[in-house]
């Protein structure tokens, strides 16, 4: 079983956590911080150097409006110091209306090379409102030895973009744990009918994860959403990051399912009967339960209890897919 000596954590909400390997800049805390135009000074960027393998997430700091419509950036992973890199992959995320701090980009599982340096450049994709000056890119005198800002492609030494580059902690886990679940209600005129998944009725899942160790455990999950037909696949979420004390147990039920298959776009979660898998990944032996109850007319109609045997990663076959190597599914 293993155990963890040294880990930094970094607090996202309660018991979610993020993994960061380098924050740069803070125009918060510097008394000279300062901000430019993203779309007036483009290509804008900050490069910085590698100190893990495997992404989570990039984010520069940015300042919205409260106005609509809500602003999508993007933000372009580039091989070397510069502008004109090689691109080795570009994300988009939508920003919350007055937001001063952190636009984070979903880079989960790109992998970079330790001791080579990238650059982030961020370009405003939504156009700008009406009556709204532009939107800022922000930063601070450089103190970072890594990397420097780019602004309209030229490089300033003198000057840093608040930057944070979050690494997957869990990127090479070993221990797989996918939990089946069905939840919520199908359509009473198929189910009646014979169609649909299951019987006209009420379903639950509960997931148990007790951490039988006597330290603490990281995990991180998803949830994976079956397609409407055999003809289309599902949603996959991003990855959410929890800590598990000694001895302690996490649950996670239908509502906190349905959170985590949430829209990234719309922020709205699935509603009707939701089918699919919560996929946990950690490097900690753990003891993980399903719990099944279903009902019609409010009366209980079934209960069942079902262990998640674990999945050992390292153990499945190596297959080529196209050009690149990797786990068969």
């Amino acid at each position: 079983m293993k155990r963890i000596s040294l880990l930094s954590i970094v607090f996202l909400l309660a018991t979610r956590f993020a993994f960061a390997d380098i924050i740069i800049g803070n125009p918060i805390v510097s008394t000279s911080s300062f901000s430019v135009n993203i779309q007036l000074f483009a290509p804008t960027g900050q490069s910085f150097t590698a100190d893990r393998s495997v992404l989570k997430s990039v984010g520069m700091w940015t300042s919205t409006c409260n106005c609509l419509p809500l602003i999508t950036f993007q933000l372009s992973l580039l091989r070397g110091a510069g502008t004109s890199g090689a691109v080795l992959a570009t994300r988009q995320a939508v920003a919350p209306q007055s937001l001063y701090g952190f636009v984070n980009f979903d880079f989960s599982g790109v992998a970079v090379t330790v001791g080579q340096t990238y650059t982030a450049v961020m370009t405003q994709i939504t156009p700008t409102p009406p009556n709204v000056a532009g939107f800022g890119i922000y930063g601070t005198p450089n103190d970072y030895p890594g990397g420097i800002a780019f602004i309209k492609a030229s490089p300033r030494p003198d000057l840093e973009f608040a930057l944070r580059v979050i690494d997957d902690p869990l990127a090479a886990a070993a221990h797989e744990y996918p939990e089946k679940f069905v939840c919520g209600a199908p359509d009473t005129d198929q189910a009646q009918s014979g169609h649909g998944i299951v019987a006209s009725g009420q379903y639950f899942a509960t997931v148990n994860v007790h951490n039988p160790a006597d330290v603490t455990a990281v995990l991180k999950m998803k949830v994976a959403t079956a397609g409407a037909d055999a003809k289309s696949a599902g949603f996959v979420s991003s990855f959410t990051y929890v800590q598990l004390g000694a001895d302690q147990v996490q649950k996670i039920d239908c509502d906190d399912i349905r959170s985590l298959a949430k829209n990234p776009q719309s922020g709205k979660e699935p509603s009707g009967l939701l089918d699919g898998f919560l996929v946990i990944i950690t490097d900690f032996d753990l003891d993980v339960d399903t719990v099944y109850t279903g009902a019609q007319n409010g009366q209980l109609r079934t209960f069942d209890i079902q262990r998640v045997p674990e999945r050992n990663l390292n153990s499945l076959p190596q297959q080529t897919f196209g050009n690149t190597h990797g786990k068969a599914p």
